[in-house]
C-alpha cells in the first residue's frame, strides 16, 4: 500500500505544530518504520525527525485508529516582554479623584493631595522585561517584542533616587497632571488658624485641615483643598478646589472661582464658577453654577437655583415634588467665550505691534541706503522683536484654537437624568426652552434638535 494512503502529515498554518494523521492502522503496522520516517522528513520537511523519536511516538498502539492524530512536534511560542510599571507609594491624587467621582473611594478626612516630607518616596519605577523569542517547527526564530518602559515626567519638587525610586525634593503636597508629578509648596492651615485670619493666600497649594467659615478671602495659585466645609468665603484659584464637606454661601453670598475642577460633598446656596467640571457627591440646593465643563451629580439632586453648563450634565434627579423652580442652561460656556474674547484682543494687539515694527523696517530699507551704527543696531533689535512677537502670537493662536474647539464641542452638549425630572424644571439651549409641567421618569436625555430648532426629550441613555 502506498505510504500516502497509510499516513499523512498535517502542518498548522502558523508552522507551530505538526501531526501524523493515521489513515490505515493496519497499513501502518505493515509498513517499515524507516519508510514512515523518510515520508515525514520529505513530506513535511521535518528533517530533525529521527527514527528513534518517531518510534517513541508510535509506541502506543492504542492511538492507532483511523483518523487518529499523533503530535510530531511543537514550536515554541514567543513571549513578549512585560511593560514597566509605576508603583505609587503615595497615592496618585488623579486616581483618587476618579475613584471618588465613580463612588469607589469615600471622600473622608484624609486629603486627596497627600502631604509629604523631603526625602519621602513617592513612586517606584519597575523596569520592563525583555521578550523571549520563539521558534517554529522548522527552526525559524520568531522575535518577541520587549516591554515598554513606563513613562512619568518629574516636575518641580521631586527627583530620582536610587533603585528607580522618585522621592520628594521638598516638603509639600503631591500633585499629578497627566504623566508629570510635582511636589508643590503648600500652605497648611490647622483648625483655629482660619478663624483668626482675615485672608489666606498661597502662591502654591493651600490645605485647610478643617472648616473654613467666615474668612473673607481664600486665594491660591494652584488650588485649595478643605477637609471640612466652606461657608461665606470668597475663593479665587486657577487650579482645583476640593471640599470634603459642604460649600455654602453664608450671609455674604461670595463667589467661588476655580480655574479647573470643583469637587464638594454638597452645595447650599453657593455661587460657583469652574473652568472645568463641577462634581457634587450629594445634593445642590439653590445654587448658582457656571460650569465650563460638565456638571455631575450622579448620586444627588439639583434643586432650585440656576446652572449654566458648557459640556452638559449627568444628574440623578432634578427639582422636587413641590415644584421648586430649577433652571438649567446647557451648551453655553460664558467663561470660555470670555477667554476667547480676551485672547483675540491680545492677538489683534500683537498683530498691530508687528505691523508697526515692520513698517519701521520697510521705511528704513526704502529711504536709507546707508544706516548709521545706531540705526543698524535699532534694525537688528526690531528683527529680534518681530520674531519674539511672532512666537508669542503663535502661542496665542494655539490657545484661541483650543477655546474655539471647546465652544464647538458645547454644541453637542446634553443633559442626562437618571431617575426623575420634577415639574418646575426649565431647560434652555441656544434660544430654545422647555418647561417641565409634569414629572418625567428617567433615564432620560434633554438635547437640542438643531434641525427642528427645539429641545427634545429622549428616553434611555442613548
Amino acid at each position: 500500500m502506498e505510504i500516502e494512503k497509510i499516513v499523512q502529515v498535517e502542518v498548522s498554518d502558523d508552522f507551530m505544530g505538526a501531526s501524523l494523521v493515521i489513515l490505515s492502522p493496519d497499513g501502518l503496522a505493515e509498513t517499515a518504520l524507516d519508510e514512515v520516517v523518510g515520508y515525514v522528513q520529505k513530506e513535511a520537511g521535518l528533517t530533525g525527525m529521527t527514527r528513534e523519536s518517531l518510534a517513541a511516538l508510535l509506541e502506543r498502539r492504542d492511538q492507532w485508529r483511523r483518523g487518529g492524530r499523533i503530535p510530531l512536534c511543537m514550536g515554541r511560542t514567543p513571549v513578549p516582554g512585560r511593560d514597566g510599571e509605576v508603583e505609587w507609594i503615595v497615592p496618585n491624587p488623579e486616581t483618587l479623584l476618579e475613584e471618588v467621582r465613580s463612588g469607589k473611594h469615600e471622600l473622608g478626612d484624609a486629603p486627596l493631595c497627600k502631604w509629604v516630607k523631603e526625602g519621602d518616596p513617592l513612586v517606584r519605577m519597575h523596569p520592563p522585561t525583555l521578550g523571549k523569542a520563539g521558534v517554529d517547527i522548522y527552526g525559524k526564530t520568531l522575535p518577541a517584542a520587549d516591554g515598554h518602559a513606563a513613562e512619568i515626567l518629574i516636575g518641580a519638587g521631586a527627583k530620582v533616587s536610587g533603585g528607580g525610586v522618585i522621592v520628594a525634593d521638598r516638603a509639600g503636597t503631591l500633585h499629578v497632571t497627566g504623566r508629570r508629578l510635582f511636589v508643590v509648596a503648600t500652605l497648611r492651615l490647622m483648625p483655629g488658624e482660619v478663624e483668626r485670619s482675615k485672608e489666606a493666600a498661597a502662591p502654591g497649594w493651600m490645605l485647610i485641615a478643617g472648616d473654613a467659615v467666615g474668612l473673607p478671602l481664600l486665594r491660591s495659585a494652584l488650588g485649595i483643598e478643605v477637609l471640612g466645609s466652606l461657608e461665606g468665603n470668597e475663593v479665587v484659584t486657577e487650579g482645583d478646589l476640593f471640599v470634603h464637606g459642604v460649600v455654602a454661601a453664608g450671609s455674604g453670598g461670595r463667589l467661588v472661582h476655580a480655574g479647573r475642577t470643583v469637587l464638594a460633598r454638597e452645595l447650599i446656596s453657593a455661587r460657583i464658577e469652574a473652568g472645568e467640571n463641577v462634581i457634587i457627591l450629594g445634593n445642590s440646593s439653590g445654587s448658582e453654577l457656571v460650569v465650563s465643563g460638565r456638571l455631575e451629580l450622579k448620586r444627588g439632586a439639583l434643586i432650585g437655583g440656576r446652572a449654566t453648563v458648557g459640556q452638559g450634565a449627568e444628574i440623578f434627579s432634578m427639582g422636587n415634588p413641590r415644584g421648586t423652580r430649577t433652571q438649567m442652561t446647557f451648551g453655553a460656556d460664558p467663561l470660555t467665550e470670555e477667554k476667547l474674547h480676551e485672547v483675540s484682543r491680545k492677538i489683534d494687539a500683537h498683530n498691530a505691534k508687528v505691523e508697526e515694527i515692520q513698517h519701521n523696517i520697510d521705511y528704513h530699507v526704502a529711504h536709507k541706503r546707508t544706516l548709521s551704527p545706531e540705526e543698524a543696531e535699532a534694525m537688528t533689535g526690531w528683527y529680534f522683536e518681530i520674531e519674539k512677537l511672532k512666537e508669542q502670537g503663535a502661542a496665542l493662536k494655539k490657545r484661541a484654537a483650543a477655546w474655539s474647539e471647546k465652544l464647538q464641542r458645547a454644541r453637542e452638549a446634553r443633559v442626562w437624568v437618571a431617575q426623575v425630572i420634577h415639574p418646575g424644571v426649565e431647560f434652555e439651549c441656544r434660544g430654545q426652552s422647555l418647561l417641565v409641567d409634569r414629572a418625567i421618569r428617567g433615564p432620560v436625555q434633554i438635547l437640542h434638535d438643531a434641525r427642528q430648532k427645539e429641545l427634545r426629550v429622549e428616553f434611555g441613555r442613548g
